[in-house]
């Protein structure tokens, strides 16, 4: 109690990296087996590529959630849930200066 879906995430480890899908396509199918939907712009970059640049071994056991805000890192996203959506796409605006 107390947490919101994003718990689904964190709880849930993997050692998938997902190298034939794109980030925006990793993001849908993670959301999808925890019944959620997915809100955000189609990516183009395969997440493969972005693993190039990274040193991840095979086995190594990352939370569902830290591989979806890497992803978001390297796509220069933002990656939230709100309610039962998971927001995976550009940073939201600032809100505007309330003086």
């Amino acid at each position: 109690t107390g947490r919101d879906l994003t718990a689904v995430f964190i709880d849930a480890k993997t050692t998938i990296q997902y190298q034939n899908l794109t980030s925006s396509q990793v993001a849908a199918k993670l959301a999808a087996s925890h019944g959620l939907s997915v809100a955000g712009p189609a990516t183009t970059t395969l997440a493969g590529s972005l693993y190039a640049r990274d040193h991840v071994s095979m086995t190594d056991r990352r939370s569902e959630w830290d591989l979806l805000t890497w992803l978001a890192q390297q796509e220069g996203f933002a990656c939230y849930v709100t309610g039962r959506t998971l927001n995976f796409g550009p940073r939201p605006p600032a809100p505007p200066e309330p003086y």
